[in-house]
């Protein structure tokens, strides 16, 4: 006997899998971060990047509930924990400087290593 399945019984368990699968590992759907891991949001340019992502799309938007009903303003909606104080241009210079700082480690490194001859 052959029983027809609905094809978006199918989709949803696969769809919420890549969600979760894809998802970068930075921890945004964490709420609270232990003490001892604070300084890590400090030097991840993805963190600067997200911040930056949603301050230029929330910012300064005009929402409106089903009725009509207008949400005073999209910024309040932006969690405390992504809001790192700077602009949207201080978050993009954080993370240029981030880029150049860690090739300009690298190219040390690389440099170091060749001389001693550990490449």
């Amino acid at each position: 006997m052959h029983m027809a399945v609905p094809a978006h019984t199918l989709a949803r368990p696969c769809r919420l899998g890549s969600a979760d699968a894809c998802a970068p590992p930075c921890a945004f759907r964490q709420t609270r971060t232990p003490v001892y891991f604070a300084w890590i949001k400090h030097v991840s340019y993805v963190a600067y990047g997200y911040s930056g992502l949603v301050k230029n799309e929330f910012a300064g938007l005009r929402l409106t509930g089903a009725r009509g009903v207008p949400v005073p303003d999209a910024s309040s909606l932006i969690p405390v924990n992504i809001d790192n104080g700077l602009s949207i241009a201080e978050d993009a210079l954080v993370m240029l400087g981030i880029l150049v700082g860690m090739r300009v480690i690298a190219y040390f490194q690389m440099l170091f290593a060749i001389r001693h001859h550990w490449l």
